[in-house]
């Protein structure tokens, strides 16, 4: 890592003006600058006017970071990462690690609050979703999606390894906390998807899936495209389009679905890169 001497750049930027205050004579009413107005200052003075810090650091891959101010206008800014890796700071520079929250839903209407991913992505708490047809708005049963069971990965089946780039953003509609990760797979079968919360640490729990990507893998048996909300985009298939049926080419066609980055624009509109 690059460090940063910012002791040295202040040094020459003070001795900068000084030479700037001898060189350059006031000409406000042809009055020459006075020789006794130059303040001449010693290296401790000078010292004086900074000091060295050593602030905390964290290791965070594919970071975003969010402000969050309280009620009494502190602002604490949290930085998110792959592998649920996660921070805090008062000032960007000094950091301490967070943890954050998965969320599952349970029948009595609570929350279990989990840092395990085990289980959170086999079923979406979105039941209903609103799509064109014949370009009416219509809304329509969006189905159930084990977004686990989808992105998969042979040297790493689990979820654990595989939660990367998640974006938090405040979603003033919603009035919660909106989380975009991506959950990687081999061969581009990935899929980003959805979490919320009321805090900015979790429970986080999962709505339903975004985007997906990868229709074509049939690997391990019974993984089909089905699994995914193609359908509900193209109507009832017998086959996979030829257009998404490309083999080991997908990724010289369409993107692998990973990590998102989420942002507001001047008329409200959410879009996602």
């Amino acid at each position: 890592m690059q460090v940063y001497n910012y002791n040295y750049e202040i040094m020459k930027l003070i001795k900068l003006f000084a030479i700037a205050a001898v060189a350059v004579p006031a000409t406000v009413g042809a009055v020459d600058l006075p020789k006794d107005s130059i303040i001449q200052m010693t290296t401790a003075q000078m010292g004086r006017l900074y000091k060295t810090t050593s602030p905390a650091r964290v290791g965070v891959h594919d970071p975003s970071i969010v402000p969050v101010t309280d009620a009494d206008e502190t602002t604490t800014y949290y930085i998110f990462g792959s592998h649920r890796a996660c921070g805090r700071s008062a000032d960007l520079r000094g950091w301490t690690w967070q943890t954050w929250y998965y969320g599952i839903p349970q029948a009595n209407g609570s929350v279990t609050r989990t840092e395990s991913p085990s289980n959170v992505f086999k079923t979406n708490q979105v039941k209903t979703v609103t799509v064109l047809k014949d370009g009416v708005p219509t809304s329509t049963n969006f189905g159930t999606y084990d977004a686990e069971a989808w992105r998969w990965t042979e040297s790493n089946p689990s979820v654990n390894g595989n939660q990367w780039a998640p974006d938090v953003i405040w979603n003033p509609h919603l009035g919660k906390w909106c989380m975009y990760m991506s959950l990687n797979g081999d061969a581009w079968r990935s899929v980003i998807v959805l979490l919320t919360a009321d805090n900015v640490t979790g429970p986080y729990v999962y709505q339903g899936p975004v985007v997906f990507s990868g229709f074509q893998w049939g690997t391990p048996a019974g993984q089909t495209y089905k699994q995914t909300d193609l359908e509900l985009v193209l109507g009832t298939l017998s086959s996979l389009p030829a257009r998404y049926a490309v083999g080991g080419y997908w990724g010289n066609r369409w993107p692998n679905n990973i990590d998102p980055c989420t942002f507001f624009d001047e008329a409200g509109e959410l879009w996602m890169a």
